[in-house]
């Protein structure tokens, strides 16, 4: 049996008002539709054995007559079983959308209050037992104080179903932890994506580090695809990912006597030692690589600009043993591609000598005594 009446918002028991997510974005839309319009839909209330009215849907509406000092509401009166009302519930989700954390609160609460099984919550619901298992998945997975945040609004329902559930299920203590940042701070959906896809990715060092610094992180991957840097190409990319190098070298260095210590196995030692060697190799290897294609260039232009000026206003190159014409000079001149291509120094053709065993300094810098 159903019914319309105004009931005392004071007399209802609001029992399920944890499970719903807290917002404060539409709550002031809806408190002025009803102050204007009036409130069109009736919120459902379900008599319990005992008699008393409770609230199943419409925590959002009542927020709102309370926020306009109303002491009553229009509610849709139903009697019989409360979970039948909350399988009902779900199924209006079709109609009206609500979202899939929501959701599996209430399919949670069928299963552990009202002893449901997960092939019963489907049929009741019109879904598979895949659907269940989601919805259940995005409430098991997640710590008690993510979830709580997810409640409070602190943190959205997208956020905790795309990117924080994946998390929890790789490193609950993660997941947690980053929610304390999102709590002050605000990530945007892409952001936390390029969050996720950069952390299933990263080794446990590189981790812990993006968790303890999350704004950190979306700052350095906004940077690497603002306009301005891909504007400037892979000039840009490759000055953006120097800067964050740089800023990973300096906490580095600022951590050293954290990571080095009196009474440090010596297993422990060495395994550091060597991944600073491999480091130090990376470097020296790179500045090798820059300072010989810096010195293939600036040859190759310095004997085209003299083979330019004997070309010009000279008859007698009876002195001139090398005055062959340009094109022809560039053509035995190697390029940087032989260079990457693995020619030694010694078959290519118009290379300068230079000592292998030391790295060539860059531009504006002395090489390093002996």
């Amino acid at each position: 049996m159903n019914n319309n009446q105004e009931i005392e918002i004071a007399h209802l028991d609001l029992r399920y008002e944890h499970l719903r997510l807290a917002g404060r974005s539409g709550l002031n839309a809806l408190a002025y539709s009803i102050e204007r319009f009036g409130q069109k839909a009736p919120v459902l209330v379900l008599c319990d054995k005992g008699g008393t009215p409770v609230l199943i849907d419409g925590y959002q509406r009542v927020k709102a007559l309370r926020h306009l000092g109303r002491d009553t509401v229009m509610a849709e009166v139903r009697e019989g079983e409360e979970a039948d009302s909350i399988a009902l519930l779900l199924s209006k989700s079709q109609e009206r959308p609500r979202c899939a954390v929501e959701q599996a609160f209430l399919v949670k609460d069928l299963l552990g209050r009202f002893g449901w099984s997960s092939k019963q919550v489907a049929q009741h619901l019109g879904r598979d037992s895949g659907w269940v298992s989601h919805r259940l998945a995005l409430v098991n997975d997640l710590p008690d104080d993510v979830l709580e945040s997810v409640r409070q609004g602190h943190v959205t329902a997208w956020a905790a179903s795309r990117v924080l559930v994946p998390l929890a299920r790789a490193n609950p203590e993660h997941a947690s932890r980053l929610v304390k940042v999102l709590r002050d701070e605000k990530l945007g959906t892409r952001a936390l994506t390029r969050f996720l896809k950069h952390y299933e990715q990263a080794n446990p060092t590189v981790r812990e580090r993006m968790v303890n610094e999350p704004m950190l992180f979306a700052k350095v991957s906004d940077d690497a695809t603002t306009p301005a840097t891909l504007r400037r190409g892979p000039q840009g990319v490759w000055l953006n990912d120097l800067r964050v190098v740089s800023s990973m070298l300096r906490r580095l260095r600022r951590d050293a006597n954290k990571v080095f210590y009196p009474g440090q196995s010596k297993e422990e030692r060495v395994d550091m030692q060597q991944a600073l060697a491999k480091a130090q190799s990376q470097f020296s290897e790179l500045q090798a690589e820059i300072a010989e294609v810096i010195q293939v260039y600036d040859y190759g232009r310095d004997a085209a600009n003299d083979t330019d000026a004997q070309g010009q206003g000279v008859e007698d190159t009876g002195d001139m043993q090398d005055a062959r014409p340009l094109p022809q000079y560039r053509a035995q001149c190697f390029t940087w591609q032989d260079a990457r291509a693995g020619v030694p120094r010694e078959h290519r053709p118009g290379a300068p000598a230079f000592d292998q065993g030391s790295p060539w300094p860059l531009p504006g810098e002395s090489r390093a005594s002996p």
